[in-house]
């Protein structure tokens, strides 16, 4: 609770990206996204 969007600091391969949406009201939900494609096989991992 009294998390703020500023005490987020969100990167997309080093670059920093904003958040376009952002709710400090109500329960916390974290989402984790991992991309298993064979995109991402090698040393990307």
């Amino acid at each position: 609770m009294g998390l703020q969007r500023e005490n987020f600091f969100v990167t997309d391969e080093g670059k920093q990206v904003s958040l376009e949406f952002f709710d400090s009201n109500g329960p916390a939900s974290i989402v984790f996204v991992v991309d298993i494609s064979s995109s991402m096989r090698g040393d990307k991992w």
